[in-house]
């Protein structure tokens, strides 16, 4: 084989590395189904907590990461945060808590949504930030923030 088609080659190998190996998913498991419509809810507090040691930094991370993303997407007419806001009054309540990771570059977030006029829970769901390079923290919480946004604006 002579020189050049093995440069060529390792260079088509390494560019496979980059895009494959630090590809970044999330995905969903839903606990109990959405029972009631979201986009009937107009302000939304969200109450972030990690069973997670020294996390503080990935719970202010999520929670500005998902404020973020449900402001670009107009899901919500107001997106309150729970640490902030003392006695505020919302229409729906979405306590999320950062579990145990799974593995290295995974974080799992348990999302419980409460409508706060009742006091009903309207569902609850997994969500999974992935880095499949056991990439950084914030790759791997902003893809469960992505994974969360994504199921509230598919229960509107």
């Amino acid at each position: 084989m002579n020189t050049s088609r093995i440069w060529k080659r390792s260079i088509l190998i390494v560019i496979i590395l980059v895009f494959t190996g630090c590809a970044s998913t999330g995905s969903i498991h839903t606990i109990t189904p959405v029972n009631a419509k979201l986009a009937d809810y107009k302000t939304v507090l969200l109450c972030i907590t990690s069973q997670l040691p020294e996390s503080s930094g990935e719970t202010i991370q999520l929670g500005s990461m998902i404020t973020d993303k449900l402001h670009d997407k107009g899901l919500f007419e107001k997106v309150l945060i729970a640490s902030g806001c003392s006695g505020c009054r919302a229409d729906l309540r979405l306590n999320a808590k950062i579990l145990e990771a799974k593995e290295v570059g995974s974080r799992v977030v348990n999302v419980a949504l409460t409508d706060m006029n009742t006091g009903a829970n309207i569902g609850s769901f997994e969500a999974e930030g992935k880095s499949s390079s056991g990439g950084a923290t914030s790759q791997v919480i902003e893809r469960a923030a992505e994974q969360i946004v994504g199921f509230l604006g598919k229960n509107m």
